[in-house]
């Protein structure tokens, strides 16, 4: 499919190209120096063998993959880093594809991955924040999923033929398979089989059921798949909370829907405002939510009745994308609520508002020349405004990078000596236990013992018991206030050199 259409590209179209993969650049270029945060060292824990490796869960590719991620790039984290930005790229590029594909516009194609590939609210905790897990669990099925919708829309739009059906499933069903998380698009392959049923009414009976059975194929091989993953296991079933908790789906819902919507950064004026007002007795962000789906719900009846080529598409986006939120709030309610900002669980919601974003916005600029420029305004207002909130967000978390980058280098310059001789070292809290399984897979031997700080005190006396050389004792110490990490090895040595001389002394 896709090497169909790019050997159809015009010159046009090179530079649409073009100007996505530079404004991506423009915008993400830094990641290639971040580090891996917390639970971002989290694949780099010894496994016990390769079959355990690969035990069936929610997150079998993120362990895949770093296989021959480990095998290839060891202990340099920018090459890490590298393959996630261009993973990233190739998204925003088959994305661009699939969308020309299914529209057949490539207008709309460059403005929705314009809005999806430059998003903070997106794009930013999912790849900027360190927590390289996110990438390697939900980024990487999102792929094969957008693929798998282009081959859906197109089994539709060919006459049925059955091998796009049987792409498509095969598609959905890989990145299933992936992660966990790509159920969260499961709306999309559900109800558009069933809203094409409905505004394509026919009344062939067997017509009728074969889409049916179409919509619940994706469903059932859903729940095939992670019926044995923990997060199948919960409290109570959806329908069950939708009976008994319908006011705080609503809630969570339309609280996610004025995140994602509203310009980022908006909601800190909004809060602040109500918050001021004491008449204002709910959350004004879920207030704000319900006028914004009220309206949005008329502008998506003005597109439909404006393009009746796109009908089906633009409602199953539309409808798709509560039913994305509805499984935030199911499977995440409690951290969907607290998040006003970028969120990884924004990746995928975002995807349906960025296509209708693109429908519009492609739509209006055709218009005439007032309604090019206002366009060109607001992709302008879109883009500088995103730029400015990464920027000061990744201001914002450059200390937990450089706390991490400090250390690493520091292992990078005493490798050697490190390797070659008993050591024991101290390290920042900053790294967290996962960094301290890193630090140990490519630096550690038998003969080396690494302490976080904060899960177990500087016993000098029992470093000294240990038999261990003041000049192999290595201490770094993070500062919270400062925000920096300190090298404490002269001082902790001349410590170390004091409880060796004050035991020699005691033995005389």
């Amino acid at each position: 499919m896709i090497f169909n259409i790019v050997s159809m590209i015009s010159k046009n179209e090179i530079k649409l190209i073009f100007v996505i993969v530079l404004l991506f650049f423009l915008f993400w270029e830094y990641i290639v120096d971040l580090q891996f945060i917390g639970e971002g060292f989290q694949y780099f824990q010894v496994v016990n063998g390769f079959s355990s490796s690969l035990k069936f869960s929610h997150d079998i590719f993120a362990r895949i993959i770093f296989i021959p991620l480990q095998f290839f790039f060891h202990e340099k984290v920018q090459l890490y880093m590298l393959f996630m930005l261009l993973f990233m790229l190739s998204i925003n590029i088959v994305l661009y594809f699939c969308v020309r594909f299914i529209t057949k516009n490539t207008l709309t194609a460059f403005f929705t991955t314009l809005f999806f590939s430059l998003s903070h609210i997106a794009n930013y905790d999912m790849f900027s924040s360190g927590g390289y897990q996110y990438f390697v669990q939900r980024a990487t099925p999102f792929l094969p999923l957008i693929v798998s919708f282009a081959l859906l829309v197109k089994y539709f739009y060919s006459g049925c033929k059955f091998k796009y059906f049987v792409l498509s499933l095969s598609s959905y069903i890989l990145a299933v398979l992936m992660g966990f998380f790509a159920i969260w698009m499961l709306p999309l392959f559900v109800i558009y089989p069933i809203i094409y049923v409905t505004y394509k009414f026919k009344r062939n009976g067997f017509a009728i059921l074969k889409y049916i059975i179409i919509s619940f194929s994706y469903l059932l091989s859903s729940l095939f798949i992670i019926s044995s993953s923990p997060f199948s296991k919960q409290e109570m079933s959806p329908i069950q909370m939708l009976i008994k908790k319908p006011t705080f789906i609503l809630e969570n819902i339309a609280q996610q829907f004025s995140v994602l919507v509203l310009p980022v950064g908006s909601y800190k004026v909004l809060r602040k405002f109500f918050d001021d007002s004491l008449t204002f007795q709910i959350n004004p962000v879920i207030e704000i939510g319900m006028i914004l789906i009220f309206l949005y719900l008329i502008f998506i009846g003005v597109l439909f009745l404006k393009l009746p080529k796109l009908r089906v598409l633009i409602l199953t986006l539309f409808v798709s994308l509560f039913g994305i939120l509805a499984i935030n709030t199911y499977l995440n309610a409690s951290t969907v609520m607290v998040s006003f900002e970028s969120s990884r669980y924004f990746y995928y919601p975002y995807f349906p508002i960025s296509f209708i974003w693109g429908i519009t916005f492609a739509y209006l600029y055709k218009k005439n020349t007032r309604l090019k420029l206002v366009v060109i305004l607001l992709v302008l207002v879109y883009m500088l405004n995103n730029y400015y909130w990464t920027y000061q967000n990744k201001v914002k978390d450059e200390y937990l990078h450089n706390a991490n980058k400090d250390i690493l280098n520091f292992f990078d310059r005493n490798k050697d000596f490190i390797k070659n001789n008993p050591t024991y070292i101290y390290l920042p809290s900053t790294l967290g236990p996962y960094g301290v399984e890193f630090v140990n897979k490519f630096y550690g031997s038998r003969e080396h013992k690494f302490v976080l700080e904060n899960f177990e005190e500087l016993d000098y006396q029992k470093i000294y018991e240990q038999g261990l050389k003041p000049e192999n004792l290595y201490v770094f110490h993070y500062d919270q206030k400062k925000q920096k990490v300190y090298d404490l090895t002269f001082v902790s040595r001349n410590i170390l050199k004091g409880v060796y001389e004050t035991n020699r002394k005691s033995s005389l």
